[in-house]
């Protein structure tokens, strides 16, 4: 009986798993950043590659392009520039129930907010 009830569990616990979408486990893509930084609001780009949980790709910013490296794991996207002394930069965000991004950015001027949003394909 004991059986029978663990494998009723087991198939309901599956059957009522939340569903990711793809987007939500994949943050490969172009997105377009909103920094509130010192300086008032300014709007970034993030243009990503995802390879399982390893995410490279370009911090695209008015200052220049730069490269970031990290992961992206169970909801949570890790990033920074190369360490070139004080001029890293580290952005992590947690995904949204909307799939959007919502996170901090630490750079030798401080700490920001951010948020992202994934630019649609044409």
């Amino acid at each position: 009986m004991t059986s029978i009830i663990a494998k009723t569990a087991f198939v309901l616990a599956i059957a009522f798993a939340p569903v990711q979408s793809e987007n939500a486990a994949n943050v490969a893509g172009k997105w377009t950043m909103t920094v509130k930084s010192p300086h008032g609001v300014v709007t970034m780009t993030l243009a990503l590659q995802q390879d399982g949980k390893k995410v490279t790709g370009t911090f695209i910013t008015p200052h220049g392009d730069m490269r970031v490296d990290g992961d992206f794991a169970d909801g949570t996207l890790k990033l920074a520039t190369p360490n070139d002394g004080d001029s890293r930069i580290t952005l992590t965000a947690k995904t949204k129930s909307d799939g959007t991004l919502d996170g901090y950015l630490s750079s030798q001027i401080g700490d920001m907010t951010w948020t992202a949003e994934r630019v649609k394909d044409k």
